[in-house]
């Protein structure tokens, strides 16, 4: 029996009548009556019994349409939540970043961000990330990257450009460095992701091998012990030019220009639209 059936036999219980229930489903009185025969067969009971002009329900048909409610009303949750569901995943902006990146974006921009926005965040490689997004999987991809990105049916937008230089304290400047570094210690910042390969890459290839290697737990640390005279880092161009009178550049380690950018979809619907306003300015303001 279905819940369509159920509906037809709970209307001839309200109308009290097989002419005036068939009417508010546009059926005719002897398709109805046919349901109400194929439901008492397979119950094995009746349902209404007939006084003068109406059909009122037999004690059986009372516990029948009390069931029958609570089997409609449960459907109807069902269908209620299963929508909201949907309607969420729909809203929902489903973002990936590399690896490398995860945990910078879980601790730094995922906190700054609107509890009603919701964000599905998924760490996938930046080859298979510009598949998903081209494939429409994904609505947004997080990068930080060095060089251009591959261009496709996506828009593109760079939140933050910095040039990194190996900075060291001002009287190491005029001294050729050791291969060791010694006296210095290295400094990378916690959460670098990417960045921290970057370095031991610029290093590797000005033939730098530091024997101190330190993690520093923010940029004013790092700052705070050049200045002392007793590390070195990689730095942007804008902290070291704040510092400039206690810090200096090396030009025999390579520097390179990292990029900040973020790729997306067009907004499907108004709520993503706000997710991802929502989103790049959280990304605009950590990275400011």
């Amino acid at each position: 029996m279905t819940t369509q059936v159920l509906e037809y036999l709970i209307a001839i219980e309200e109308e009290h009548s097989l002419t005036r229930a068939a009417e508010r489903f546009y059926l005719s009185q002897p398709s109805l009556s046919y349901h109400l025969a194929r439901a008492e067969q397979e119950l094995k009971v009746k349902l209404f019994q007939k006084k003068g002009r109406s059909l009122l329900p037999t004690e059986e048909g009372i516990i029948f349409f009390n069931a029958a409610r609570a089997i409609l009303h449960a459907e109807a949750q069902t269908r209620k939540q299963i929508e909201e569901i949907k309607q969420q995943k729909q809203r929902r902006l489903r973002l990936c970043t590399p690896p490398a990146n995860l945990e910078w974006f879980q601790k730094t921009v995922l906190p700054s961000l609107n509890q009603n926005i919701q964000i599905q965040l998924t760490p996938c490689g930046e080859e298979e990330a510009f598949r998903s997004l081209e494939a429409g999987q994904t609505d947004a991809l997080f990068l930080v990257h060095r060089g251009p990105l591959p261009a496709g049916p996506w828009k593109q937008q760079t939140l933050r450009q910095d040039v990194c230089h190996f900075a060291l304290p001002h009287i190491w400047a005029q001294h050729p460095l050791p291969s060791d570094l010694l006296p210095l210690c290295f400094l990378s910042l916690q959460d670098a992701g990417i960045q921290n390969l970057w370095e031991q890459e610029s290093l590797t290839a000005a033939g730098l091998h530091p024997k101190m290697v330190c993690t520093a737990p923010d940029l004013s640390t790092v700052v705070s012990m050049i200045t002392a005279g007793h590390s070195c880092a990689f730095l942007s161009q804008k902290t070291i030019q704040s510092a400039r009178e206690h810090i200096a550049v090396s030009p025999a380690v390579p520097s390179w220009t990292v990029y900040y950018s973020i790729c997306f979809q067009p907004p499907r619907h108004a709520e993503q639209a706000v997710s991802l306003d929502t989103l790049l300015t959280a990304l605009r303001s950590v990275l400011a």
